[in-house]
């Protein structure tokens, strides 16, 4: 958010520069640095055992990485769409840049928040490739990749199994979704006030 606000609402030396590198990186996917992210987590959990190989948060950083391409540029892309009139408004009434960001741009930038975090929380339950390349042991495995589990092997692909089980892990994606619907409905229909 705060990257794609800097990128909207500022006028900086490199901001073309950083544009187009945030585009190209979003145009790879992330599966082709896995190698180069398995090297570099296997030497951090050497300094750092939490947040390398086979951890949970190891985990959360590379999807971090991963995603972070994509979202600065949904993100700046509605930002875009936010009236300057708003900001120009607010600093003739004497709010700094973190009071327009905080008060105003923060609040009428949350239905593109909801939708970025439904986005990422799919994403994330839905990948099997990073999560068992990079969660090895069998107590930190993923449900994705518990299920991939189920019908990976010879003799015991258990199909009534793994449907139930992609049933039942879509349901918290269904109730978050239904849940934060109404926000985003408020936040489109309360918006800003053209005049």
């Amino acid at each position: 958010m705060l990257a794609a606000y800097a990128f909207s609402r500022f006028r900086f030396r490199g901001r073309r520069f950083g544009l187009m590198a945030v585009f190209l990186v979003q145009m790879f996917p992330q599966f082709l640095a896995v190698i180069s992210l398995y090297l570099m987590f296997a030497k951090i959990g050497d300094v750092l055992p939490a947040i390398g190989l086979d951890t949970p948060w190891g985990l959360v950083l590379v999807y971090l990485g991963g995603a972070m391409g994509v979202n600065t540029w949904l993100m700046k892309g509605y930002l875009d769409t936010i009236p300057r009139e708003i900001d120009e408004a607010a600093k003739v009434d004497g709010a700094g840049h973190a009071q327009i960001f905080f008060r105003l741009i923060l609040p009428l930038a949350a239905p593109m928040l909801v939708v970025i975090s439904v986005l990422s929380l799919t994403a994330a339950l839905n990948d099997v490739i990073l999560a068992n390349i990079f969660l090895t042991s069998n107590d930190s495995k993923t449900v994705a990749v518990g299920l991939y589990g189920i019908i990976s092997g010879q003799q015991d692909q258990n199909y009534g199994l793994f449907a139930a089980g992609a049933l039942v892990t879509s349901l918290p994606v269904i109730v978050v979704y239904q849940f934060l619907q109404r926000y985003l409905a408020q936040g489109l229909t309360a918006g800003s006030v053209k005049g």
